[in-house]
């Protein structure tokens, strides 16, 4: 989840469920993944990368950010993963 400074979400929650959009995806078994255009934060675009090697057993999130407003902001991402042990095949 990232955390970045001066951004915040509209008063309208439902803003919040409208503003993704799935760039593609692919559900292939040996490497499916998702891409999002993410814009739940007023003043920032987020693109974000999610992909599986199951060759590897390796999940890597990318995350893009782009303010919209082109304030210079600080971004932290904290998360945590817990692989689903049907995943790690």
């Amino acid at each position: 989840m990232p955390l970045i400074s001066a951004a915040g979400y509209a008063e309208d929650f439902d803003h919040r469920l409208r503003n993704w959009n799935i760039r593609s995806f692919c559900e292939a078994e040996d490497m499916p993944f998702v891409e999002m255009d993410i814009r739940v934060l007023v003043e920032v675009r987020q693109l974000r990368s999610v992909k599986y090697f199951r060759d590897w057993n390796e999940l890597v999130v990318t995350d893009d950010f782009f303010p919209e407003d082109g304030q210079e902001r600080e971004v932290v991402c904290q998360g945590k993963v817990e692989m689903s042990p049907f995943l790690a095949r």
